[in-house]
């Protein structure tokens, strides 16, 4: 599986879910076959990146690291979501804890990639080809630079939201591959038992009380910072959502006709990006909401599953 891995990080179309055979062989063999299967896959894509680099005349060791630091970065966020010392904490506090430390781990990859004239006239060279191919022949240089500009900076504001995305796509279709039997914690909770600790929603509010104060002081880095952390908050508390929703249709149980009618319609928006948008903006509010709301409370026990 590790030579799977390695292949769906080198094709273009499957990088984003190449940790997916990895976390499939973690959920059904355990540690030790997780770590065999990973060694054989960054062996492969160390090779595979040295011949690139070599190829376009690089020699440095240096780019060769930077190489390799994004997928080690994601591969150690699916050690922490397996367990370590996150183990016990609810799935959607591993996960964001993960994608945290995962994106602080990249951070040298954000810095050089802004810092580097190649690189960044290789970023405006793409984003020029892209309008381009939409129709857009016509901007000129203040333009070109304003957008550039502009995507730096959404850059900056979501990259660790991208990667907290990145290691719950990975982790959730991995697991799953791997079947129900998964090892030392590893399994998948169900959707409707997602919840969040009460007390992250006082980050949550200060991180975007910090937004609203960037409006007044401009400061790039704190503006970026603050981003990043309420993002990923707010993707932990989508899941909470997402969770109250599931709860809620569980205990209604409707037919199987609603119920096609409804993933069908889940399909739909996914593929339109307002929608989306919406969507989970709802959800995040339904999440933060049930830090008051018991929306998932039963006789007898709470929503996070303790005795009244």
């Amino acid at each position: 599986m590790g030579a799977v891995s390695a292949a769906m990080y080198m094709s273009a179309f499957a990088t984003a879910i190449y940790l997916v055979p990895l976390q499939a062989t973690r959920a059904r063999g355990g540690r030790k076959p997780f770590v065999a299967a990973a060694a054989v896959a960054f062996s492969c894509i160390a090779i595979f990146s040295g011949l690139v680099l070599s190829r376009a005349g690089v020699v440095s060791a240096v780019p060769l690291v930077l190489s390799m630091l994004s997928p080690a970065a994601i591969a150690g966020g699916i050690v922490l979501l397996n367990g370590g010392f996150l183990r016990g904490r609810p799935f959607a506090e591993r996960l964001m804890v993960s994608g945290a430390m995962s994106s602080i781990a990249m951070l040298p990859i954000i810095l050089s990639f802004q810092s580097d004239p190649e690189l960044k006239s290789a970023f405006r060279e793409m984003i020029s080809a892209m309008l381009r191919s939409a129709g857009e022949e016509n901007l000129g240089e203040p333009e070109l630079a304003a957008l550039f500009e502009a995507a730096v900076r959404i850059t900056n504001a979501s990259f660790g939201f991208v990667v907290t995305s990145l290691l719950y796509l990975n982790y959730w279709i991995g697991t799953r591959a791997g079947g129900r039997a998964a090892k030392d914690g590893s399994l998948m909770p169900r959707i409707p038992e997602l919840t969040v600790g009460r007390f992250l929603i006082w980050p949550l509010l200060v991180s975007w009380a910090c937004i609203l104060a960037t409006r007044f002081m401009p400061i790039p880095v704190f503006e970026a910072v603050a981003w990043n952390i309420a993002l990923v908050l707010a993707f932990g508390y989508a899941l909470q959502g997402s969770g109250v929703i599931a709860f809620v249709l569980a205990r209604l149980n409707p037919p199987l006709p609603l119920r096609i009618a409804f993933v069908f319609a889940v399909a739909l928006m996914a593929t339109n990006g307002i929608a989306l948008v919406v969507a989970a903006s709802v959800l995040t509010l339904l999440g933060v909401t049930e830090t008051w709301v018991p929306y998932r409370q039963t006789k007898g026990v709470d929503h996070e599953g303790n005795p009244e």
